[in-house]
């Protein structure tokens, strides 16, 4: 979420309108003084609801590397992957550097998936009508970015493995 709100200075992330005007609504929120404790009985606030819609708006959709950007990387959440695998000296992470960033994405892609189908109205054929929307963007072998996201988090993960290092002694 701090990628896509945060001042790129020199670099270039054009993201499609409608996400845009959800994160310019966002930015006019005043956030709130205190959370409230996470459970699916409390009352969820408009910033923590802004911040469900900007995320499931960038997960649902197919990122067109054709749409007039001027970025290579396309989609935000790749794009993220690899701006965080850049270090301080320019230099590439390693794939074990890699994997547990890309497991807290997949991990907070199914959570904000999960708490979606629970947010609102608990009738179980909402939830089920909802649930089959968002049965193609979280599932792998679909053209989604959590498939694009577990299939980096596999890659790297196998790279680790493969990779040879010192013993570690404690």
């Amino acid at each position: 979420m701090a990628f896509l709100l945060h001042d790129k200075r020199d670099y270039t992330l054009t993201l499609p309108l409608d996400i845009t005007i959800l994160i310019d609504e966002f930015k006019a929120i005043p956030p709130p003084s205190q959370l409230s404790p996470l459970a699916m009985t409390c009352r969820w606030d408009m910033y923590s609801l802004k911040v469900i819609e900007i995320l499931m708006s960038v997960w649902m959709r197919t990122w067109d590397p054709y749409h007039g950007n001027n970025n290579n990387i396309w989609d935000p959440m790749i794009c993220f992957v690899a701006l965080a695998a850049i270090k301080a000296d320019y230099s590439w992470a390693q794939a074990v550097e890699i994997t547990p960033i890309l497991a807290r994405l997949v991990y907070g892609m199914q959570t904000i998936f999960l708490l979606s189908l629970h947010l609102g109205d608990v009738d179980t054929t909402v939830v089920h009508e909802w649930h089959d929307k968002l049965e193609k963007w979280h599932y792998e072998g679909n053209d989604s970015i959590f498939h694009s996201l577990c299939s980096l988090q596999h890659l790297a993960f196998d790279i680790a493995f493969q990779t040879p290092c010192f013993p570690a002694f404690t």
